[in-house]
């Protein structure tokens, strides 16, 4: 790992426990709402999609009112609180002393700030949150990273001195295509089975996050 000036965190599943508390919170809409028992299979196939997407992949044979399921999922997700994983918000606070620490997210901008707000995460740690509606662009295609890029620029740091932690495939590609670091976070046997497929190295807790960064440092 070279020099790093700069840490990028995606938010769903590498900073928050999101698909473990979402899924629960789209079968609650699927049965009180439409009376129909959405499987964790169907899930898996939008996961990950921007939200309009997503949401439309989801409950679209049931309705394309797009502001009514917003309204819906939001109220829902109000009531199924999101957690953050264990010691995130401890090192992400840590790791502001020496890096520049932003966020990169699919997720829609009143979820991730919300969610990080009630999770008590410092926004003011972050140089920028980038979610669905900064750009028309979405992972895994390089160019998402342009808005992320062109704030850490105006300090002075380029593509190659950006570490970008993410639990995805399409997290190691979009940020490798726009010439950024990448380290995997790997929290469950899902993703370390994909990134160990992959040869991409990863770590499994913030806890072996801290670890290695110490270690590139010494």
């Amino acid at each position: 790992m070279s020099l790093i000036k700069a840490i990028v965190f995606d938010y769903d599943d590498t900073i928050a426990q999101t698909r473990q508390v979402r899924y629960k919170t789209l079968q609650s809409i699927a049965n009180e709402v439409f009376q129909y028992q959405l499987t964790n299979e169907e899930i898996d196939l939008a996961w990950g999609i921007p939200g309009d997407a997503f949401l439309l992949q989801i409950f679209g044979k049931y309705s394309n009112d797009l502001d009514f399921l917003w309204d819906t999922y939001n109220c829902y997700c109000d009531r199924d609180e999101n957690i953050p994983y264990f010691n995130a918000k401890k090192y992400i606070h840590q790791f502001q002393e020496h890096y520049k620490l932003g966020i990169l997210s699919s997720s829609s901008r009143k979820r991730v700030f919300k969610e990080l707000e009630l999770m008590l995460f410092d926004l003011k740690l972050f140089v920028s949150v980038q979610t669905a509606e900064d750009t028309t662009i979405h992972k895994p295609d390089p160019k998402v990273f342009e808005p992320m890029l062109s704030e850490l620029a105006k300090l002075s740091i380029s593509s190659e001195e950006i570490l970008y932690v993410g639990d995805s495939i399409s997290d190691y590609h979009s940020s490798t295509g726009s010439g950024l670091q990448f380290l995997g976070m790997a929290h469950g046997q899902r993703e370390k089975k994909v990134f160990d497929k992959e040869k991409i190295s990863y770590v499994q807790s913030f806890d072996e996050l801290d670890k290695m960064l110490r270690g590139a440092t010494n």
